[in-house]
């Protein structure tokens, strides 16, 4: 699973830049999670939909409904952020051993570090 970075989609950071491809061709199923608000994702109105938290329980939502038993996921520069102040919420404990149960390997890439 692919976490896009800034204002952007998984379509216009991942597959236009043929990083989706480069991972099917090597034998991988790539899914690309747009956050909401961004791509074709419903845009909510509740700027509370947007935080870290919330996008957290859509990805591992997105992981159970598929029934992915092992996922690698990538996070890619806000993306990546926001999966890692997501680890650092009370939400994402208890949420860590539905992650660590499915998640193969965890992969960040271009990240902000922040001040």
């Amino acid at each position: 699973m692919l976490l896009h970075g800034g204002t952007v989609s998984s379509e216009h950071n991942c597959a236009d830049f043929g990083e989706i491809k480069l991972l099917n061709d090597k034998g991988f199923q790539v899914i690309g999670f747009d956050f909401g608000g961004h791509g074709k994702c419903d845009k909510p109105d509740d700027s509370a939909a947007y935080g870290a938290d919330n996008r957290a329980i859509d990805v591992v939502a997105l992981l159970g409904h598929l029934e992915l038993k092992r996922s690698l996921l990538m996070a890619h520069y806000i993306g990546a952020a926001v999966a890692l102040v997501s680890a650092s919420t009370p939400l994402a404990l208890r949420l860590a051993a539905t992650l660590r149960s499915r998640l193969s390997t965890l992969k960040f890439h271009c990240c902000p570090t922040g001040s």
